[in-house]
């Protein structure tokens, strides 16, 4: 299912959007059972030309195949105009690092059911 972000004041939604991932629920980052909340959120003063205005600044975490993997959106909105992610300074390196662990890994792996294999036989 899509994630969505929405924030109402006094009953009213100011933001409903579809996010452009999945997020990480907040008892998945604190190991807390029974929250029921996909994001962290405070209010705060905003200094706006013309005087201040109240924000809501809202903390999201994206969700990742597994620890450690960097994931990475082409915006923070479905419908929204996109960033080109691959052009990102450092991006292509970060994902070739990335690469080569993993072929690394799957190569000790494979090593390890052979000398078992040769062990069993």
């Amino acid at each position: 299912h899509d994630a969505r972000l929405r924030v109402e004041v006094d009953g009213a939604p100011v933001v409903d959007r579809t996010l452009w991932g999945e997020v990480r629920r907040v008892e998945e980052d604190a190991g807390e059972e029974g929250e029921e909340e996909d994001a962290e959120w405070e209010l705060r003063d905003v200094a706006l030309p013309g005087g201040g205005e109240r924000g809501v600044a809202v903390t999201l975490r994206k969700r990742a195949p597994m620890d450690g993997v960097t994931v990475w959106w082409a915006g923070a909105f479905r419908g929204e105009d996109t960033t080109d992610v691959a052009a990102i300074p450092g991006r292509a390196e970060s994902s070739r690092r990335m690469q080569d662990a993993w072929e690394e890994a799957q190569r000790l792996f494979k090593e390890r059911v052979r000398e078992r294999g040769a062990r069993g036989a």
